[in-house]
């Protein structure tokens, strides 16, 4: 990936992150920006502007993005930002590597990961990669992360390479399911993440995802944060602090705990000890 050229104008934000949990993805973060950025994708690649827009062109072609609209990218593809008004956008790049794994679990094959719409108006997929993009900028497990990337990444696929998830054998599994809830309810306190439950279950995120949720009625974050809600509660009422709960179920910070457990009961932590 060629660094981004700079149009004169110094952007309020524009950087480039890779997080911890999500091997193989780097995330561009871009805020009040007018840069202009040329490149030649080595990778798959898709952005969202959240506010502003955006002339770009690729390949030849002329596009504008805008809020709501969702571009995407495949290796080979050249890509370049033209005169525009300051916008906040977000994207990301997977690697190959990472896509080709990605697709296999969905049931596709390397030489279908071809851009069929280069920019999808789909509100549903907007919000997915939207909210993923919002867990990078708070405290969250390294579950609720890769789920929300799963989903952004499903609705990609489905959007723009128009590849819908297919039903594979053993999506349904029962035995599987109560595997994967068994070792969360055992590890709730460890940053368990999405592969190394899918690895447990025996099935592949996407499978699990939705043979979960369909068993237990939430997704395997929910009931994760579930199971560490109804510790916290309890040791909180022993009258441990918010922030010494907060490590021992191992949520990131007191921050984190407040954030859920006012959303789950009405109350922070410390105004829930008050009234035990």
């Amino acid at each position: 990936m060629n660094s981004p050229k700079n149009s004169g104008v110094i952007a309020s934000r524009f950087e480039f992150i890779q997080p911890p949990d999500l091997p193989g993805v780097t995330v561009a973060v871009i805020d009040r920006s007018n840069e202009t950025v040329r490149m030649v994708h080595e990778a798959y690649a898709s952005s969202i502007v959240k506010e502003g827009s955006r002339n770009w062109e690729c390949n030849g072609k002329h596009y504008t993005s805008k809020p709501g609209v969702l571009a995407a990218w495949e290796p080979g593809d050249f890509h370049q930002c033209l005169g525009c008004s300051p916008t906040t956008q977000r994207g990301m790049l997977i690697a190959p590597p990472l896509m080709h794994q990605v697709a296999g679990e969905m049931g596709f094959g390397p030489e279908q990961l071809h851009v069929r719409v280069r920019q999808a108006e789909d509100a549903a997929v907007f919000k997915a990669h939207d909210r993923f993009y919002r867990s990078l900028e708070r405290p969250a497990t390294a579950l609720e992360r890769q789920t929300l990337f799963a989903n952004a990444v499903r609705g990609l696929l489905a959007s723009s390479f128009g590849l819908r998830t297919k039903k594979l054998p053993g999506a349904d599994g029962a035995d599987a399911v109560d595997r994967a809830r068994s070792y969360i309810e055992s590890h709730f306190a460890r940053n368990v993440g999405l592969e190394e439950l899918a690895t447990v279950a025996g099935m592949s995120r996407f499978q699990l995802l939705r043979a979960f949720k369909a068993k237990v009625g939430c997704g395997p974050h929910a009931f994760l944060i579930d199971r560490k809600l109804a510790r916290a509660r309890e040791l909180l009422a022993q009258g441990q602090t918010p922030a010494d709960t907060a490590a021992e179920v191992g949520f990131s910070d007191q921050s984190h705990l407040t954030r859920h457990f006012k959303r789950f009961f009405g109350a922070t932590p410390a105004r829930y000890q008050g009234r035990t």
